[in-house]
């Protein structure tokens, strides 16, 4: 697959909405779509927000 060049060099960053190809095979990110909270040198971090979970909220930042 071909990307265009200005999406090759754009930065994402906190913030930014990462879409998954619907043909990825790890069954862990197929057609998820995630939220990047943070994304550095050290590594990246992001929130699925399209699938449901069993957790609440507030024991997330418990």
């Amino acid at each position: 697959m071909e990307f265009p060049e200005d999406f090759k060099n754009k930065q994402y960053g906190k913030g930014s909405l990462l879409i998954a190809n619907p043909v990825l095979p790890d069954p862990n990110f197929s057609r998820t779509v995630i939220l990047l909270c943070n994304h550095n040198d050290q590594g990246s971090f992001g929130l699925v927000i399209n699938r449901s979970t069993q957790l609440k909220a507030p024991d997330l930042f418990s």
